[in-house]
């Protein structure tokens, strides 16, 4: 839905839920003619023509989102786990972004 602009995104979130144009210009703000035109704009980028099949389509959008947040929180508490020894690390940022860099492992003597 990343094509989508902010407001037809808005929008169509309500269609999904079932709600008709003249409550979705109510919560927006807008005038139902208004809401008309970003709901015919969603249709065509959506490449749909119905509000079945826009939910649809939202619908797939949404479970793609959760599964690829819960792959990509799954393989940072995996990096997490496996963290590689004597990599250098960020251990701080100046006032002009400048990153002193430290190392892992312990001082030159092992302590």
């Amino acid at each position: 839905m990343a094509y989508l602009t902010e407001r037809q995104q808005q929008v169509i979130v309500l269609v999904a839920r079932g709600k008709p144009h003249k409550v979705i210009a109510r919560e927006l703000g807008i005038s139902p003619c208004t809401v008309k035109a970003h709901v015919q704009a969603a249709f065509r980028m959506l490449n749909v023509h119905s509000r079945y099949e826009a939910t649809a389509i939202l619908s797939l959008e949404s479970c793609k989102l959760r599964e690829n947040t819960a792959h990509r929180r799954a393989h940072q508490a995996d990096l997490g786990r496996h963290k590689p020894e004597g990599l250098p690390l960020i251990n701080d940022i100046d006032d002009r972004g400048s990153a002193s860099i430290g190392d892992t492992r312990r001082g030159r003597d092992g302590r």
